[in-house]
Order: structure tokens, then C-alpha cells, then sequence
């Protein structure tokens, strides 16, 4: 039968109605489905155009990201400070580059910081990217551009009478290069002679900040180099009321990006080193006696613990497993945490796995752990993966047996393996976030602190 016909049969019923409408219907006649959707751009509206190519579940307050991770308090005190006083200093660099390993924290500071700076009504946008949001599009990089766009229409109301005019004139806008996209929706507005009034006279000394996290989690590294050098040739034209912090992991890519790309070189962009923060030891200790605070005036089983539990060892002895990675910590304390079993138990299985004792766990606390990682290691490319499992293996037979000399640095590894100068450094690239590679010997960032976490 005519498909078209067909398709009037099914729909014979409606052949008489009129003055009504459907919206996102499905209609089921005689085995078929016909569909009316309603999830397609609005040309003509620019807020639902905006919409249509936002990533919503990126926000900083989206309902998909429920409690994420924030610091607790009385931690990272003199990161935060030091990122506010970044802020709020006219004279610093529009561009601040928080970096470190993977698990060190640096979401969780960024969740902070946009919450703090979103209370004082002086948060432009935000964006965490995430390949575990539940939602591609929080891991897609082409929604960052809208989804700023969005929420500087709500921060700054002055902006949407210029922002929907570029739109209403080029209602295509989001399909142009990001670069143009970005100089048309974001650079133009704030360009404009009442904008700049607006932040003249209104804020005063107060500047607008932009938060991005999770770079790295964006899925393209050519989309994420792009982006980086469109946020640099953005807020080099603007006032220094413009702020845009940046959260990754040092990954080569980005690093090259900051290292090489002229604009960076000119904006001087300050950069925040967590993997160097002297201070994380005692902040994570301050989290994980909070957290067992919580379980003994909390927990079903409080009752039963002993008085004295946990002793000091054990808890120095996780400390000194997490630092600086507060993902550890915070990984075994909600093991320990789980009310539906001891908490003096799963410390014990938690002490066990990190001193590598071959007693079983109750489960794996590691579960999450162990995904971040596996991803980590999924990113060395297939050519080379023989050579790195031989120098990931050199560096924990090290460590493990505590051998009397140096781990080799990269070039005695290329000369072992008859390599030409360099390759094992682009070998080992991908592993930026757990690796410290320089010229002399190799040094492991692991979130264990030298314990090997086996990854399938």
C-alpha cells in the first residue's frame, strides 16, 4: 500500500475535527506509530533555539548532577581564597588554569566556587563537563558556546536585546564555527556601549566569573584545543570584569594549547598547581575525622562500635594513602559509611586492600575508583600499549620492592626498547593525570600513593 495513503487512513479519525492541536503525541493506529515531535529548534524563538543546543544537565545546579562534590569545610581554605582574591584583583590575568592530577579535587573546588560567586550574583555561566552525567551532551563540546550564552541572558539582562537580535538575524548561528559563535552571542553583547555602562556603574569593583570544569571530560581533544583558544581570543577583548576559571587535568593536548597558542602567552594566565598543594594532607584529615564523626552519631551500628575506633594509625594511615588525591578519601569514607553494614569492618577490608594483604574484601570499595582510571588507561593508543604496560611495570616493581635504585627515566626506556628520542613521552602522554614525566626519573601520581590499583 502508498505509504501516503496509508498514513490518511490512519489518521481518517481526526477528518472532521477541527481548532485543535497535538503536541509531542504519539498516535498508535493499527499497529503503527505516528509521531508528532516537538524536539526540533524554534527558529523564530531565540530562547528555545538557545535550548535546543544547550547541555542543561551541565549546570552547576542541574538536577542530574545531585550532590556533587564540594568541599567540605574547613578544606581547601587557601585554594579557595586564593582563586577569590584571582577574582577579584583588577589587575590579574583574565585566565586561570586550576590543574592536577586525576581525584585531586578540582571539581569539587569548582562546584565551591561557582556556588559562592552564584550567591553573590557575580557567576556569568558554568559548565561541567562529564562522561558519566548520564547526558552526551555534557561531554559535548559544541554545547559550551549556547550553554554560556543561555545563562549569560539570565545573569546579565542587559545582553538579550543584543543576543536575540544576532539570533533573529541569523537564526543558523549555532551551526558557524564556535569562533564566530562566540564573538557574535558573547563578545558583541558585553561589547556594547550600555554594557559596558552596566559594568561600570552598577558593579562597580565587582567582576564577572565563568566556571569550567572537567575540560578534559569534553569528548573531542581537537574541540577542546579549539575551544581553549576561542575562550583566550574572547576575554582578551573585553573588559578585565571577565573571568574564566579553567579545571583539568594536564593533559598534553591542554598543556600545549597554554604553553604554545600566542593569546595564552599574552594574558599571562595564572595557573593553580594541586598536585603541589602542601596543604592537602591536613585538609583531608580534617575530612575523614568529619566523616567519622558523622558515622558514630549517625550509623544504625553506632552502638557497637568500640570507643576508641578508629585508632590513630589507621586513620594517619589513610591519610597518608589519599594525599593529595581527595577522590581516595572520599571513596573509602563512603564505604565506610554504608549503614548497611560495620563501619569498623569495612575499614578493616579498606586497611587490607591499600597494605596489599591477599585477605578478601566484602566487595570492591574501589568500583568508582577503578572506572576513572580504566578510562585513563583506554586513552594510550593500541601501538603502544605493549611498550607502556613494560614501563608501567618497571615503575611498580619499584615501588613495590622498594629497590635500591631510581626508576629508569624515559631515556633509558628508549634505548632498551631501540625507540627514537621522545617517543616515550608521546607513549606515555595519555597519562599525563597519573604520571609525572620528567627528564630525570619517572615519578607515579597515583591516587594510592605508590599502592598499584590493578585495572582490567
Amino acid at each position: 500500500m502508498n505509504l501516503r495513503s496509508r498514513a490518511f487512513e490512519s489518521t481518517a479519525f481526526f477528518s472532521r475535527a477541527s481548532n485543535f492541536q497535538l503536541h509531542g503525541t504519539n498516535i498508535f493506529s493499527g499497529g503503527d506509530v505516528l509521531n508528532n515531535q516537538e524536539n526540533v529548534p524554534n527558529y523564530t524563538n531565540p530562547v528555545r533555539l538557545i535550548l535546543f543546543h544547550c547541555a542543561l544537565d551541565a549546570l552547576v545546579d542541574s538536577n542530574r548532577r545531585y550532590d556533587p562534590p564540594r568541599c567540605e569545610p574547613q578544606t581547601r581554605d587557601e585554594i579557595i581564597q586564593e582563586i577569590i582574591d584571582w577574582v577579584n584583583n583588577d589587575t590579574s590575568p583574565p585566565i586561570m588554569w586550576l590543574r592536577g592530577s586525576a581525584g585531586c579535587g578540582k571539581s569539587a573546588i569548582c562546584q565551591t566556587i561557582a556556588e559562592l560567586f552564584g550567591q553573590k550574583k557575580t557567576l556569568i555561566a558554568s559548565f561541567f563537563f562529564s562522561r558519566a552525567a548520564g547526558s552526551s551532551s555534557s561531554s559535548n563540546g559544541d554545547c559550551l558556546i549556547p550553554t554560556i550564552i543561555f545563562q549569560l541572558r539570565q545573569s546579565l539582562p542587559e545582553t538579550r536585546p543584543f543576543i536575540d537580535a544576532e539570533i533573529r538575524k541569523n537564526p543558523i548561528i549555532f551551526t558557524r564555527a564556535r569562533g564566530v559563535q562566540m564573538a557574535s552571542l558573547f563578545v558583541h553583547p558585553l561589547q556594547q556601549r550600555s554594557i559596558l555602562r552596566f559594568f561600570k556603574n552598577l558593579l562597580g569593583q565587582k567582576v564577572r566569573l565563568i566556571v569550567l570544569d572537567g575540560w578534559d571530560e569534553c569528548q573531542d581533544p581537537e574541540v577542546q584545543c579549539d575551544l581553549l583558544r576561542i575562550l583566550a581570543d574572547a576575554v582578551s577583548t573585553l573588559s578585565r570584569k571577565v573571568r574564566i576559571l579553567i579545571a583539568s587535568r594536564p593533559e598534553a593536548h591542554i598543556t600545549h594549547v597554554f604553553e604554545t597558542y600566542p593569546t595564552f602567552q599574552r594574558l599571562n594566565m595564572r595557573q593553580i598547581n594541586l598536585d603541589e598543594d602542601h596543604g592537602a594532607s591536613q585538609d583531608i584529615l580534617h575530612f575523614i575525622r568529619d566523616k567519622i564523626r558523622q558515622i558514630r552519631e549517625t550509623h544504625p551500628l553506632r552502638n557497637y562500635l568500640n570507643p576508641s575506633w578508629p585508632s590513630d594509625a589507621a586513620v594517619n594511615f589513610l591519610v597518608s594513602k589519599a594525599s593529595p588525591q581527595f577522590i581516595l578519601a572520599s571513596t573509602v569514607m563512603t564505604y565506610i559509611s554504608d549503614l548497611e553494614d560495620r563501619p569498623d569492618a569495612r575499614l578493616d577490608a579498606i586497611i587490607n586492600a591499600l597494605s596489599g594483604s591477599q585477605e578478601p574484601a566484602i566487595d570492591n570499595p574501589f568500583e568508582n575508583l577503578d572506572k576513572v582510571y580504566r578510562f585513563i588507561f583506554t586513552q594510550v593508543k593500541a601501538r603502544y600499549r605493549q611498550y607502556v604496560w613494560c614501563i608501567l611495570g618497571g615503575i611498580h616493581g619499584n615501588i613495590g620492592h622498594k629497590l635500591p635504585f631510581p626508576i629508569p627515566c624515559p631515556n633509558f626506556f628508549e634505548i632498551f626498547f631501540k625507540l627514537r628520542p621522545g617517543e616515550v613521552n608521546l607513549m606515555l602522554n595519555p597519562l599525563l593525570s597519573l604520571l609525572s614525566i620528567p627528564k630525570d626519573p619517572v615519578l607515579l601520581q597515583s591516587a594510592t600513593n605508590g599502592q598499584s590499583r590493578v585495572v582490567d
